[in-house]
């Protein structure tokens, strides 16, 4: 199971960490490494969870770990004058 190595991946932090949250789920769960990441994380390493299910899971997870880009809205491009692109792909 993943749930061994989580002390060594997070360390101290899940032992010492203040939120009261947390703390809560820890007590009722009865388990002091309790993290919610962590537990997604078991439930897609389950045999019977789909690959769609695994997908979702890690996206949930990565909102967590990764910025998200938003997208970037371009205000008077009418303006711009069009641009010519030319590739060359060698010999053709």
């Amino acid at each position: 199971m993943i749930r061994s190595s989580y002390d060594e991946i997070l360390g101290e932090h899940t032992v010492r960490d203040t939120n009261k949250v947390l703390e809560m789920l820890r007590e009722y769960g009865d388990n002091k490494n309790y993290h919610p990441l962590c537990a997604l994380l078991d439930l897609s390493a389950e045999k019977d969870a789909t690959i769609s299910e695994q997908i979702n899971i890690h996206k949930s997870i990565a909102k967590y770990v990764e910025a998200e880009n938003k997208a970037i809205e371009f205000i008077g491009v009418e303006e711009l004058a069009p641009i010519k692109l030319t590739m060359d792909f060698g010999d053709a």
